[in-house]
C-alpha cells in the first residue's frame, strides 16, 4: 500500500490453527470390537445371575436324602461305576427334574416325588454317569463358546444338540447290556418325569427331563437294541 511517497507494509494476519478434534477417529471394526465384547459380557451376566439365583433357591429349599435304603442304592452305584469322589443326594421342592449340580460339592438333587426304587436306580445310574463323564464341565465349555459367539444363531442350535446328544449318550450307558423289558421301564421312568415339569432351571446342571420335543427321539434311541457305530460321531 503506496501512501504519498512512503510505502506501508501490512503484515498478513496470522493463519489460525485448526482446533484438534474432541471425539478422536475411531474405526468400524473398534464399534464391532465394542460391541461384541458388550454383547459377551451381557450374555455372560444373565448366565450368571440365573444361576446364582437357582443355587440360593436350591439351597434354600432342599434338604439332605437319609433314608439308609437310598443312600446304600447311590453307594452301590458308585462303586459299580468307579466313583471314589464325594457326591451328595439331596431332596429339592423347587426343581421338577432330577439334576447334577455344583462344581465344587457336586450333588445330586431329586424333586419332591414317590420314586420307586427301581426308578430311582435309573435316575441316580443316569446323573453318576453325568458325573464320571464331568458334562458339566463341557457344559460350562459349551456355555462359554455360545458368550463368544453369542450373535451366532447357529451357535445356539449347537448349544442345543449338544445337550441332547450328552443325554442320548447317559441314556445309551444306563441301558448297555439289557434287554427290551428294562429298556420300556427306564422309558417310562423319564416319561414319567414328564408330570412333575422343571421350575428351576439353570445352564450348569443335566436334566434328567430335557424336554418334549427330544423325547421321541430320546424314546426311540433308548429301545434301539441295535449296536451302534462309532465311526459317524468319531467323524463328527
Amino acid at each position: 500500500l503506496h501512501i504519498g511517497n512512503k510505502a506501508a507494509v501490512i503484515a498478513p494476519a496470522p493463519t489460525v490453527n485448526a482446533l484438534p478434534s474432541a471425539m478422536p477417529s475411531v474405526s468400524w471394526w473398534q464399534i464391532a470390537a465394542a460391541v461384541w465384547l458388550a454383547g459377551m459380557v451381557l450374555f455372560l451376566a444373565c448366565q450368571g445371575r440365573r444361576h446364582c439365583r437357582f443355587l440360593k433357591l436350591a439351597a434354600r429349599w432342599s434338604a439332605d436324602i437319609k433314608d439308609e435304603q437310598t443312600l446304600a442304592l447311590l453307594h452301590n452305584l458308585k462303586a459299580q461305576l468307579g466313583i471314589s469322589q464325594t457326591v451328595g443326594l439331596q431332596c429339592c421342592d423347587s426343581i421338577g427334574s432330577p439334576m447334577l449340580t455344583g462344581f465344587v460339592r457336586p450333588r445330586i438333587l431329586l424333586p419332591a416325588a414317590d420314586f420307586t426304587e427301581e426308578e430311582l436306580r435309573f435316575i441316580l445310574k443316569h446323573e453318576l454317569i453325568h458325573f464320571k463323564r464331568k458334562d458339566l464341565w463341557y457344559k460350562c465349555l459349551v456355555l462359554l463358546a455360545t458368550a463368544v459367539h453369542w450373535f451366532n444363531p447357529i451357535v445356539y442350535l449347537m448349544a442345543k444338540a449338544i445337550d441332547t446328544q450328552c443325554e442320548l449318550s447317559c441314556d445309551a450307558e444306563v441301558v448297555r447290556s439289557t434287554d427290551a423289558d428294562t429298556r420300556l421301564y427306564y422309558s417310562e421312568t423319564i416319561i414319567g418325569v414328564i408330570r412333575y415339569r422343571s421350575k428351576l432351571k439353570t445352564s450348569l446342571s443335566t436334566n434328567f427331563y430335557g424336554g418334549k420335543k427330544g423325547m421321541k427321539e430320546r424314546i426311540s434311541s433308548i429301545m434301539d437294541m441295535n449296536r451302534k457305530k462309532a465311526g459317524a460321531a468319531v467323524l463328527g
